[in-house]
């Protein structure tokens, strides 16, 4: 009787184990897109934000919402990707 419990007790067990584990993976795969996804978004942000004459120049009236149609584009495009 006590081995049957046992075995039950350890079968409950290793399915919680199992289910925790697949909930982690579900969590870290939406982490990995988020981090993907505004990872190139970071990089033209940075590049775009630095005080050097690089394109677009940033003296044009609609540079800036070049770089945030571009960065949107880019964005939805990875969404799309992944």
């Amino acid at each position: 009787m006590v081995d049957s419990l046992r075995e039950t007790i350890v079968s409950i067990r290793g399915n919680y184990h199992a289910a925790l584990a697949r909930r982690t993976n579900e969590i870290m795969k939406v982490l990995t897109v988020f981090a993907a996804v505004m990872l190139p978004l970071t990089l033209i942000a940075g590049i775009y934000g630095m005080n050097l004459p690089l394109w677009p120049p940033s003296n044009h009236p609609l540079s800036f919402w070049g770089v945030m149609g571009i960065m949107t584009a880019v964005g939805i495009a990875m969404l799309i990707f992944f």
